[in-house]
């Protein structure tokens, strides 16, 4: 199922390119900049950056999250970095680190009329609740949550009791890894030029979960040199299943002398409250 969904969307997005498609001498060979063509908001584009050049991320989100990502142009059609996730680094909560985490893309296709830019890579990505975690009658949670954890640390127990802090980790502003496939189509509407981006991937990074293997969806549509906003829609799983689990991102991106990007977007979860992320990019050449 999940393999002809995905191929009735590459078949209706290349008809679509094709359609509004202008004439091959109009369209560029690097719609994108590098500055701007690595990520959309929270998913990966089909562009990469140039060979011998660097980007450093900062991706700030609710209750004092960082995330640091960092990589460097092997080629120009290959990157490699890492990522680096501390949870509640901002604030009077405790840091809670992540393992650090490979970032790679591999540009397969340049992408010519008619035809998507395509890449595969692995990348980290935000996941919100982590609902394996968020289960009140998991063995787990009745460990870690409940009277037992007196047996395993009594200190522990009682701080946490008395601060009124989780007796359990990694439940929200979540962090997971995993590869991908991403297509990037640019469109041609209202003389003016748009980027549609779609892909799938599959979390792998804490833990191997391959039913919640989803699809993501975006808009980038630039508004003169510096300016840009963006609209995206991720986690749609697979199967379609839990739409109230989906997100559906917005974002507006300023750049500056095309070395220094700022971006604020929200991240809405139906029946969640609305998490509020800044990121900034810096991009640089040896």
């Amino acid at each position: 199922m999940r393999v002809l969904f995905f191929s009735i969307i590459l078949t209706v997005s290349i008809c679509l390119n094709a359609a509004v498609q202008e004439s091959p001498e109009q369209v560029r060979e690097e719609p994108y900049s590098p500055l701007r063509g690595a990520y959309l908001i929270d998913s990966p584009t089909a562009y990469t950056i140039d060979r011998a050049s660097y980007n450093f991320n900062i991706f700030i989100y609710n209750q004092g999250g960082i995330q640091l990502k960092s990589f460097i142009g092997l080629h120009d059609n290959i990157y490699f970095g890492v990522s680096f996730n501390m949870k509640d680094a901002l604030g009077n909560d405790p840091p809670r680190p992540d393992i650090p985490a490979v970032v790679v893309k591999i540009k397969l296709v340049d992408g010519i009329p008619y035809i998507p830019a395509i890449a595969v890579g692995y990348d980290s990505f935000y996941e919100g609740t982590n609902q394996y975690l968020d289960n009140a009658s998991s063995f787990y949670n009745r460990v870690m949550n409940g009277s037992y954890f007196f047996y395993i640390n009594p200190l522990v127990y009682y701080y946490r009791k008395n601060m009124k802090k989780d007796l359990y980790y990694n439940v929200k502003n979540r962090m997971f890894s995993g590869p991908y496939l991403v297509f990037t189509s640019p469109l041609y509407l209202f003389r003016s030029e748009q980027y549609f981006i779609y892909g799938v991937r599959m979390p792998v990074q804490p833990h191997v979960r391959p039913d919640d293997t989803s699809y993501f969806f975006g808009l980038d549509i630039p508004l003169g040199d510096f300016f840009r906003i963006k609209g995206e829609v991720e986690r749609v799983f697979w199967n379609l299943r839990k739409p109230d689990e989906w997100f559906f991102n917005c974002a507006a991106r300023v750049t500056f002398f095309d070395q220094l990007g700022l971006e604020f977007g929200l991240i809405i979860e139906p029946g969640e409250r609305i998490n509020r992320i800044l990121k900034i990019e810096y991009h640089g050449e040896f």
